[in-house]
């Protein structure tokens, strides 16, 4: 296969678990929808078999593998991956979060098999997480979602195997409303819980709910708990079309971050044309561009004041929304498809 094709390799296989907390049109292991020519590898099927790698993997390498939130479920994605290897001599294995799901294989380097990974954290939490990333060394190419991450992974595995690849958005599912009528009263929509600055976040909602204003907020249960008391429903559990009926029906977005590389939640009220006020970290301007209000972190008084100026200037929401939706198509899995599938190419000639 020449270098320059685009045509991706066979067999092209997807390693990952989903992250637990993603709906079915959101997350990074959509890209596996937009390649169908790909496998996503399974974990072994059967308790037996399960039971057995979990045994072996706490017993002899937990102690070994040096990365927060590995387990035995990720050891089992890893051993699926390691199993095909054994027995298909050319292929190309995509990791999708090798943040935390990918530990041995790259150890493991096999020249008969291509190993990408792509990562999604912040450099300060890539830190955090990976106590040692020596094994990075052992991977053909990572794939980083924001600009924030190359300096560092450039550092770790040399800039000629580093790749900026954005993630992507369902633009299809997630889109603007065409029938639901928007809510008379201001509604403000917080979503998501991963690397969000919850104690912005209490300041600016009990604020806003002291002005009459309806406040939203859209994370796991466990963590809801932080938001208690500023008056703010608390939503939990919601399936796909129900979030993005609050996207469509939000006055404002809030997005209080202490670090960002690519955020779900930002993509996805980007899609759906929602008006947004962001902390202004990381690659949040990367993706938002000019298409929301982005804010100094950590800064209560700034989110608030940008908040209430999208609930009082509808001209202002109505820019931002156009804004909002000609930004997203930037990131269509379509797009981002197309730039991976040159990405394979080019490793498996």
């Amino acid at each position: 296969m020449s270098p320059s094709s685009n045509t991706p390799p066979s067999p092209l296989r997807f390693v990952g678990r989903r992250i637990a907390h993603h709906g079915a049109h959101s997350g990074y292991d959509r890209l596996v929808h937009y390649l169908p020519e790909g496998e996503l590898l399974e974990p072994p099927s059967g308790r037996l078999r399960r039971r057995i790698l979990w045994t072996l993997y706490y017993r002899l390498l937990a102690s070994r593998t040096p990365i927060a939130y590995y387990g035995g479920d990720e050891f089992c994605v890893e051993a699926a991956a390691l199993s095909r290897r054994m027995r298909c001599p050319r292929a190309l294995y995509h990791f999708l979060y090798g943040d935390s799901q990918l530990y041995w294989t790259a150890r493991m380097r096999s020249h008969r098999n291509v190993v990408v990974a792509t990562f999604h954290n912040p450099p300060g939490v890539h830190r955090a997480l990976l106590r040692d990333d020596r094994h990075l060394r052992g991977l053909d190419a990572v794939v980083a979602v924001g600009r924030s991450q190359l300096p560092l992974l450039r550092e770790r595995v040399g800039a000629a195997r580093v790749h900026h690849v954005p993630h992507g958005v369902d633009v299809d599912f997630f889109a603007p409303a065409t029938e639901e009528p928007l809510p008379a009263e201001p509604h403000v929509l917080l979503v998501g819980h991963y690397l969000r600055d919850f104690v912005c976040a209490k300041e600016v909602l009990a604020a806003l709910v002291r002005d009459g204003v309806r406040a939203t907020v859209v994370c796991e249960a466990g963590r809801a708990r932080d938001l208690a008391g500023t008056g703010a429903a608390l939503r939990a559990g919601l399936n796909d079309s129900a979030l993005r009926s609050l996207y469509r029906q939000a006055t404002a977005c809030l997005l209080p971050l202490h670090a960002a590389t690519a955020n779900n939640a930002l993509l996805e009220g980007l899609a759906c044309g929602t008006p947004l006020v962001a902390s202004d970290v990381g690659d949040v301007r990367e993706y938002a561009g000019d298409a929301a209000l982005l804010v100094p972190r950590g800064d209560a008084r700034a989110h608030l004041e940008a908040t209430r100026r999208l609930i009082d200037d509808a001209d202002l929401r109505a820019r931002l929304a156009v804004r909002a939706r000609a930004r997203a198509l930037r990131f269509d899995w379509r797009r981002v498809a197309a730039r991976m599938r040159a990405l394979y190419a080019s490793l498996f000639g």
